[in-house]
C-alpha cells in the first residue's frame, strides 16, 4: 500500500530485516527504497544490504553511518532490485553491546504489483522490529480485491512454513522470503502471466477469504 501504520517511539526496536515488494515498471525503472530514522542520539546504524546500492554499496557487506535523534538515512536499490533479507541494527556509537531506537520506513518508488500489470503507485510501510515477529498468523484477503500478495520473510535459517496444516516442502534460510497469492478462485492465469512478464515466478495460489500460517522460527 501507499501508506502506513506508525508506531510510537515507545515501541521502536534496534534490530530489523528490510521485507518488501521486489519493484517493477513496464514503462521505465522502479526502485526500492527504505529509510532510516534515528530516535536517539549518538546513534550508530549497521545496514547489511541484501543487493548493491544505487550508490556502490555492495550486497552483504555491512557499512555504518552515525545519526542523532531526528536524523534519517535513505538507501535506494538498483532497476528493479529488492531489499528483502537487508539486515539493520543500530547501537550507541562506540559500543556495540548498548542498543539504541530507530524506525525504518521502505518500499518502493513507483511499482507494480504485481510486475507486469498497468497499475502503478508507490509502497510505503514502517518495518516492524524483529522483537515483535512470530510464528503464528491469520492473513486476510483485502474488501474488493481480486487478489493479494502474502510474503513471509525468516529470521532463522531453516526456518519451516505450514499454511492450513500444511507443511511447504521448501524452508527458508535467514532473510529469505516465500510468496503466495491469496485469490478469489484459482483461474487467476492473468496474475501469472503478469508477474512471468516480469521475469519472476509464479506464486502459488491459495483461493479463501483467510489463512492460517504456523513457522517454525519468527518470521
Amino acid at each position: 500500500y501507499d501508506d502506513t501504520n506508525v508506531l510510537p517511539t515507545t515501541a521502536l526496536g534496534s534490530h530489523y530485516i528490510i521485507q518488501d515488494y521486489p519493484p517493477y515498471n513496464s514503462e521505465g525503472e522502479s526502485h526500492a527504497v527504505f529509510v532510516i530514522a534515528a530516535a536517539e542520539d549518538n546513534t550508530t546504524v549497521e545496514i547489511t544490504p541484501s543487493i548493491t546500492t544505487q550508490n556502490g554499496k555492495a550486497a552483504g557487506t555491512s557499512f555504518t553511518v552515525n545519526l542523532n535523534k531526528g536524523e534519517t538515512y535513505q538507501v535506494i536499490g538498483k532497476d528493479k532490485e529488492s531489499f528483502s533479507g537487508t539486515v539493520v541494527n543500530a547501537y550507541k556509537k562506540g559500543d556495540k553491546s548498548s542498543p539504541k531506537k530507530i524506525a525504518i520506513f521502505s518500499g518502493a518508488d513507483f511499482t507494480q504489483v504485481p510486475g507486469g500489470k498497468s497499475a502503478r503507485d508507490c509502497l510505503y510501510e514502517q518495518a516492524m522490529p524483529t522483537d515483535y515477529w512470530g510464528t503464528q498468523f491469520v492473513v486476510t484477503r483485502s474488501q474488493e480485491k481480486d487478489a493479494n500478495r502474502v510474503r513471509i520473510t525468516a529470521q532463522t535459517d531453516g526456518t519451516t512454513i505450514s499454511i492450513d496444516g500444511i507443511t511447504l516442502s521448501e524452508s527458508l534460510n535467514a532473510g529469505e522470503t516465500y510468496e503466495f497469492e491469496m485469490s478469489e478462485n484459482l483461474a487467476s492465469t492473468d496474475m501469472a502471466s503478469a508477474i512471468s512478464k516480469a521475469g519472476r515466478t509464479a506464486p502459488s495460489v491459495l483461493t479463501g477469504d483467510a489463512h492460517y500460517i504456523e513457522t517454525s522460527c519468527p518470521c
